[in-house]
């Protein structure tokens, strides 16, 4: 390999190919040269100004993606046309960053026939990610006409070639079978496996819910548990969630470990997820692998119902009831506001727990309360409650 001074000297006498080796490694920091942004640019419009098809694609890309992202402006219009003088040229990268960049409008105006004729010219080419995303419009009808089968070959012609994404669609594809093509669990799930060791977390997440389960294949807790730890590291949140149930109940380890499942909880809730707000606030409750922590753990239930968690109603009374002093009153209005929205809940039993601890001007007071009680937003102010990590979860199985 050159190092960088002959590099250097050979773009200096006007080699396209050196100029954009020079570019190339002032931007990424090669051969032991300190990143240096304008000094790649400069270079790389040497190479491009001699027509060089890399250094045209590599200057695009700084336009629209590195220069916005380093504090610098971008510049879609100029972007447009180096992709357009290098797709021309017949290279299919380019040719897909043309059009998506006229499909969105993003900074040029919009067109969305030229957009979708640069993505054929790229897809025709064998680019995957032109051909995943024609599929996609394919199969919703976005743009292209809506053609199920064109979508599926063109996820499979992708697929083929690694495209994570592309082997999730025709995973689902295939074994739902209710998508223009035929039923195939046996190859759909094979994709799907793809997919996961592709590092998708919508394919690890599923293929975990059916390894949990046993959906076309044999149970697999273990690896089931490892699939959804690697989906959570990529923000899942329904593989948090599941994560956290699997490691509360002690699912594919040799033991219930609700100290990791507190994390996965968390992280969930932190994102939104009102079931695990539920599920944390129980491990406070009742000090399940943390301290116990009632009036975090009513916090917490009092978050998730705000997120549309009606089970966590009754928990809040409970929790309400088991403080010193218990809160009868607003137990008391919990229980009512359990009857109502889950009917075949445990409310009336909390009810009838409550009531003869109750002054009938309590009783009144909770009634009223109910009456009023909407339900609102509310934020909580995250901590990191444990020392653990969930990196600390099981180590996985390899994939089937």
């Amino acid at each position: 390999m050159d190092d960088f001074g002959t590099i250097l000297k050979q773009a200096e006498q006007g080699d396209a190919q050196a100029q954009f080796r020079a570019g190339n490694c002032c931007q990424q920091g090669l051969l032991g040269v300190r990143p240096d942004l304008p000094a790649a640019i400069r270079w790389y419009e040497s190479a491009a100004a001699q027509g060089h098809v890399d250094a045209l694609v590599n200057l695009g890309i700084i336009y629209i993606s590195v220069l916005p992202s380093s504090g610098g402006t971008k510049d879609s219009a100029k972007a447009c046309t180096l992709f357009k003088r290098a797709a021309e040229k017949g290279d299919a990268q380019a040719a897909f960053y043309l059009g998506q960049i006229l499909l969105k409008g993003d900074g040029v105006p919009a067109d969305l026939a030229l957009g979708i004729a640069w993505l054929e010219r790229a897809s025709g080419a064998g680019f995957a990610p032109a051909q995943f995303e024609l599929g996609a419009r394919s199969l919703q009808g976005k743009g292209v006409e809506k053609n199920p089968r064109r979508a599926a070959a063109l996820f499979r012609k992708a697929a083929e070639q690694g495209h994570a994404a592309a082997q999730h669609n025709l995973a689902a594809m295939l074994i739902s079978g209710n998508m223009g093509i035929p039923q195939d669990q046996a190859e759909g799930l094979r994709w799907l496996v793809a997919a996961a060791r592709g590092g998708d977390p919508d394919s690890q997440y599923e293929l975990g819910q059916r390894l949990r389960q046993g959906q076309g294949c044999d149970p697999d807790l273990p690896s089931a548990l490892a699939l959804y730890k690697e989906a959570a590291s990529k923000e899942h949140v329904g593989a948090m969630y599941t994560a956290g149930l699997m490691l509360a109940e002690g699912k594919g380890l040799d033991r219930p470990r609700p100290d990791l499942a507190e994390q996965f909880y968390q992280h969930a809730a932190m994102k939104g997820h009102a079931g695990a707000a539920h599920n944390l606030a129980i491990l406070f409750a009742k000090g399940l692998g943390v301290g116990q922590d009632l009036d975090l753990a009513y916090e917490l239930m009092e978050y998730a119902v705000s997120l549309g968690e009606d089970g966590a109603m009754f928990s809040a009374g409970l929790a309400l009831l088991q403080m010193t002093p218990p809160d009868l009153v607003r137990a008391a209005m919990w229980a009512i506001l359990s009857i109502n929205h889950v009917p075949d809940g445990p409310g009336r039993k909390l009810l009838d727990n409550v009531l003869p601890q109750m002054t009938p001007s309590q009783m009144e007071e909770a009634k009223a309360r109910a009456a009023s009680w909407k339900r609102e937003p509310k934020t909580m102010a995250w901590h990191t409650y444990s020392k653990g990590s969930p990196d600390a979860v099981v180590q996985g199985q390899p994939l089937p």
